[in-house]
């Protein structure tokens, strides 16, 4: 990619990572996961707040929820009507039940189309909408949002100190 594209997709993380309990570095390694995972469907925007959201609605870690929506979108992309690990990672992390797995599989098995099974896989995990941004008015992301600033008041002002040594 040019450096236009890597300079807006560090933007548009920064601007998430504002409204969310996870950190720049954690999205920034998501999202390149997902962009080899995905080929950048959910690397970025939508995907990556969706990613956000079921992360913080099951209390589970950013890379784990990335690798299983990651391995999911794949194997419905690559039109694979056994989806049973990436599935099964999902109802293990409780971001779906039994009940959603099987209509998955079963609209795969039945031939339906990648857009159609990927539609009724986000309608489920859209329960947990707004997760991300909810997770920070907690005690706990109040702290975290506090931890992140003063990160990067200190980044921004080594910088500037960095940036003043150097000869001109």
């Amino acid at each position: 990619g040019s450096v236009a594209l890597a300079s807006a997709r560090m933007a548009e993380l920064n601007r998430l990572q504002t409204s969310i309990r996870f950190d720049a570095a954690e999205l920034a390694e998501v999202s390149r996961q997902l962009q080899i995972m995905t080929d950048g469907a959910l690397a970025s925007g939508q995907g990556l707040q969706l990613v956000a959201d079921v992360a913080a609605g099951t209390s589970k870690p950013l890379a784990e929820t990335a690798d299983a929506l990651g391995r999911v979108y794949g194997q419905i992309q690559a039109g694979d009507q056994e989806m049973g690990r990436g599935l099964q990672q999902l109802v293990m992390m409780g971001a779906i039940n039994a009940t959603v797995k099987n209509q998955i599989e079963g609209l795969a098995k039945s031939g339906a189309t990648s857009a159609a099974q990927w539609a009724a896989l986000t309608q489920a995990l859209g329960r947990f909408g707004g997760q991300g941004q909810a997770s920070v008015a907690t005690m706990s992301g109040a702290l975290d949002q506090l931890h992140k600033s003063f990160d990067e008041a200190r980044g921004a002002r080594t910088r500037s100190l960095f940036e003043q040594l150097q000869p001109t």
